[in-house]
């Protein structure tokens, strides 16, 4: 029989559930596909809404008819529907630096796109000529003419950090009266054996747009995506906010020999920096469409009139020559953040000191508990009664993720005070 003390949790438990989103693809994808001569090799969309016109930053080869010549700028298209866009003009929004020192020599390209206090702010990938990748930033009156600012973050270069050797792929949103600048960071892997590289998304935040305050990470891949099985971490993120709460769209990238993007991916937080919750499935993977056989990879998203709208590329390359950019949208996207519910529970207490019992229920097989960011911790299966030792862990709020058939149906937070 429970304590009224833990009835008493079990009643104000808060429920952080995940979601699996459902999408509907356009039949004609890609909606933007690959055309010559370039620029035309379309890739990493940031969408806007401004009046009735939909504004589409994006990245293109600046070449000839080769599809591999040329760098990587940003240019700007403009819908009326979303669907059916036109190419602003044939000159790119920003070109690289004639500076071979310069952090963007060889590249400017993700360009994401926001308005802050009456002013266009640009973040792109900056790619230097040694490889490594930087986050720049362009500013505008018009969102049309562009001047370049500072490089505003770089990598780390420490050794056992998680952005030591690549800061990249921004994904800006204005919220709480501030620029929350999500971003790929990349550093070595010390959770397992392979991959030897780990991408995570981090965050910085700036109350101007010019000076950010240190990056930290908010999000690392999770037990759908396990190092195991080849899986590298996370990129490209493309924050909305909807009710105050941050919904964070990214692409799964796996080595399989070679790094690939191969899922899209959704979770949200009520903060934007804690807690961030994964649905329990992908949005897509690149094998739902003959076109994104090889790659799939950064969304972007705009939430209107209750419709979630996503664009996101895809390629099938070497095989079929097929390239360009998709859109798909959720008519019943899951909105929700925290529920109180009055149920069974399937642990207490909590609040939990040296132990936490899982108690027996057909409902779910294994749970895992992980830290806030997603780290994995602890496996337990299901047995009756089961104890988790958490002696050993620090103080603080951690996520239990209970599965059945293999996919999150709960995860609850668990608070550790010793």
């Amino acid at each position: 029989m429970k304590s009224p003390f833990t009835v008493f949790i079990t009643t104000l438990l808060t429920c952080i559930t995940g979601y699996s989103q459902t999408y509907t693809a356009h039949p004609e994808n890609p909606i933007l596909p690959l055309s010559f001569p370039n620029p035309g090799i379309w890739n990493d969309p940031c969408v806007l809404k401004q009046g009735d016109t939909y504004l589409m930053y994006l990245s293109s080869k600046n070449g000839g008819p080769d599809i591999f010549d040329g760098e990587v700028v940003p240019y700007l298209m403009t819908s009326e529907d979303g669907i059916n866009w036109e190419l602003y003009d044939s000159v790119s929004l920003l070109t690289t630096s004639t500076d071979s020192a310069a952090w963007d020599f060889v590249g400017v390209e993700t360009p994401s796109v926001i308005i802050f206090e009456g002013t266009y702010h640009m973040y792109y990938t900056a790619i230097a000529l040694n490889g490594q990748f930087a986050i720049g930033h362009a500013t505008s009156a018009d969102g049309l003419i562009w001047n370049k600012e500072d490089i505003v973050i770089v990598p780390s270069n420490l050794f056992d950090d998680w952005m030591s050797y690549i800061a990249a792929e921004p994904g800006a949103v204005v919220y709480n009266d501030s620029i929350y600048l999500y971003f790929t960071g990349i550093g070595n892997r010390f959770d397992a054996p392979s991959p030897a590289g780990k991408a995570v998304i981090g965050l910085a935040t700036s109350g101007d747009g010019f000076v950010f305050n240190t990056p930290q990470q908010v999000l690392e891949q999770g037990v759908l995506y396990p190092a195991a099985d080849d899986y590298y971490g996370y990129s490209t993120p493309f924050p909305v906010v909807i009710n105050d709460t941050i919904h964070l769209f990214y692409d799964v990238a796996r080595e399989i020999p070679e790094w690939i993007q191969v899922a899209l991916h959704h979770a949200y937080s009520a903060d934007g920096v804690t807690n961030f919750i994964e649905d329990y499935s992908s949005i897509f993977v690149k094998s739902d469409f003959d076109w994104t056989q090889r790659e799939i990879r950064a969304p972007a998203a705009l939430f209107e009139d209750g419709t979630m709208k996503l664009w996101f590329c895809g390629d099938d390359i070497f095989e079929t020559a097929q390239w360009g950019i998709g859109y798909a949208w959720s008519d019943n996207f899951s909105v929700e953040t925290n529920n109180f519910i009055v149920a069974d529970n399937y642990f207490y207490p909590n609040p939990a000191n040296q132990f936490v019992t899982l108690t027996e229920n057909n409902r779910w097989d294994y749970c895992m508990l992980t830290d806030i960011t997603g780290k994995q911790l602890i496996r337990i299966n299901q047995i009756n009664n089961s104890t988790l030792n958490t002696s050993a862990l620090n103080e603080g709020m951690y996520i239990l993720h209970f599965y059945k058939n293999n996919q999150i149906i709960q995860a609850n937070k668990l608070l550790i005070m010793h």
